[in-house]
């Protein structure tokens, strides 16, 4: 079971959620360290277009990640 709470910090946002299973969780991290290994410059700058953060916590204790992609 999966809970969590958005706060729209914007009324004129487009916000899109979405949850699927295409690959096992130490394949979503490695892609994840892919990801920020290849686009370094961009996620150290201040324009970064990927930005990943914790979403929470697992029941397992595993940490969900939040990436953020966007084109300042």
């Amino acid at each position: 079971m999966l809970s969590f709470t958005y706060q729209f910090s914007n009324a004129s946002d487009e916000v899109y959620l979405a949850y699927s299973v295409p690959y096992t969780y130490s394949h979503l991290m490695q892609s994840i360290d892919e990801f920020k290994s290849t686009q370094m410059d961009l996620y150290n700058s201040d324009n970064a277009v990927l930005d990943v953060q914790t979403l929470c916590k697992s029941l397992s204790g595993l940490t969900i990640p939040i990436l953020t992609i966007t084109d300042f």
